[in-house]
């Protein structure tokens, strides 16, 4: 399977992400391959609700049987608030692995980029070095 932009687009950004991509996803975490969905919302998004876009991470979480790690809790940018997260993954020995985080971003709409640039720029970093978002 390629990994390519398409891929990319369907776990960063919900409005292309379709449950059937649990398959593939299937497929591609087994191999270790350190692979982290991060499906995201503005959680002022009149196109794609937060609401559809945390069932589907809920969906593929069930189907791809991980365990949520921790609570639904606030992340945040600059020292305010910049939204909610929840991490799903699996317990090994010696941790938790994460492979997937629900994230809203507080104040965006459809698109989060535009609408919330700092924001989008501290999700996108913590998703390439695949570290949590930020606590505090």
């Amino acid at each position: 399977m390629k990994l390519g932009n398409d891929l990319f687009h369907s776990f960063l950004l919900p409005t292309k992400c379709n449950v059937k991509l649990s398959t593939n996803v299937q497929k591609l975490i087994p191999k270790s391959l350190k692979l982290h969905l991060c499906p995201i919302s503005g959680d002022q998004d009149s196109k794609i609700p937060l609401t559809q876009t945390r069932i589907i991470a809920n969906m593929l979480a069930r189907q791809l049987k991980l365990v949520a790690i921790g609570r639904y809790s606030p992340w945040y940018d600059n020292m305010q608030v910049a939204g909610w997260s929840q991490s799903f993954g699996v317990s090994r020995e010696g941790g938790n692995v994460t492979y997937l985080t629900f994230a809203t971003v507080r104040g965006a709409a459809h698109e989060v980029p535009f609408t919330s640039p700092s924001q989008a720029l501290t999700l996108f970093r913590a998703f390439l070095q695949g570290s949590p978002l930020p606590k505090s």
